[in-house]
């Protein structure tokens, strides 16, 4: 049996991506799929809506295309099971979720009965698994990694579940075997990491924003190596919590998904995003955080206090605060 349900669970946006290109082409002749595909994002409808789309014909399609994001969201589990259980043969219905695995026990029992039905999952492998990957991708190429140097390799991309890990390691085989080196050592890792993912304080501010202390230090610390320029961090931080703030004030308001997008010029994968960030924090931490960010502010720009006899260095007391500040509040 075709599988026309499918789950995708974790970081598998492109393989979503991927998958709908492919039933498009495959099933959906190119002038009907403005007709004949649809797009839900569980937060703004109700899986009653949904039912109602797979079991009805497309037209002048022999195929429909639905599309589901955050399916995680819907509260009307039994709903959505009753939308599944409906579901059309003709119509390929793709559900997708950043949770790893599905954590509604009932809809999970569900989907495992649709012999229609299939679940693709994306997570990374814990750290143990990871260093044996390494240091069997290193081994294939012929490269002599020690064993400190595929831990490093190991820890980097365990926090790092966005990259896609094989064509990462591909590139930096090839940086390596380019060099000639007779052993990577795990300095050589580090200054290679912190060249190559740390040259933008993007991670920093990612890592800290769903408040993964671990991750943000070492992205830090990366960060500061490479570039050693706290203001554009700092900057960039006081952004995204104030963006997060008008966006838990403007829920707190009873806005509506759409009203808030157009407010504050949220595109789909921002969007995405910032869910993700407002489920890590509330309103009066983050305005402490705020609060704190102005102060470092205060200290970057002014070398206040004892940052004065760092002249021409990295500002030590903003980076010893910006520490104090990702330690206190990413617990």
């Amino acid at each position: 049996m075709q599988k026309n349900i499918l789950l995708f669970n974790g970081k598998t946006d492109n393989l979503l991506k991927d998958k709908i290109k492919e039933i498009k082409k495959k099933y959906i002749p190119a002038e009907m799929q403005d007709l004949a595909c649809s797009k839900f994002y569980a937060e703004e409808t109700d899986p009653g809506e949904l039912r109602d789309t797979v079991t009805t014909p497309a037209f002048g399609s022999d195929y429909k295309l639905v599309t589901v994001y955050n399916y995680n969201k819907y509260k009307n589990i039994s709903s959505l099971i009753q939308a599944l259980n409906e579901c059309a043969d003709y119509c390929f219905l793709l559900l997708s979720q950043d949770d790893k695995t599905i954590k509604n026990q009932k809809l999970a029992a569900a989907v495992k009965k649709l012999p229609n039905a299939a679940i693709i999952s994306v997570a990374r492998p814990d750290t143990g698994t990871l260093h044996s990957e390494i240091n069997s991708f290193f081994q294939k190429k012929k490269l002599n990694i020690t064993s400190a140097a595929a831990v490093l390799l190991a820890e980097h991309f365990q926090q790092q579940e966005h990259i896609n890990l094989e064509p990462e390691l591909e590139k930096i085989s090839l940086y390596f075997q380019n060099r000639e080196l007779k052993q990577i050592t795990a300095e050589e890792i580090e200054i290679h990491l912190s060249q190559t993912f740390a040259a933008v304080p993007f991670t920093v501010v990612n890592n800290f924003m769903i408040r993964k202390k671990k991750a943000t230090l070492l992205s830090l610390r990366q960060y500061i190596r490479s570039s050693g320029k706290l203001i554009p961090l700092q900057v960039l931080l006081f952004r995204s919590v104030t963006t997060l703030i008008k966006y838990l004030e403007m829920q707190k308001n009873n806005k509506t998904p759409p009203q808030i997008m157009k407010e504050l010029k949220l595109n789909y994968y921002r969007r995405q995003k910032i869910n993700k960030e407002a489920s890590a924090y509330n309103l009066p931490l983050l305005y402490k955080i705020l609060y704190c960010l102005s102060v470092l502010e205060t200290i970057l720009k002014t070398g206040s206090i004892t940052a004065a006899r760092y002249k021409n260095k990295i500002n030590l007391e903003g980076l010893y605060y910006l520490e104090r500040l990702i330690i206190y509040y990413c617990l």
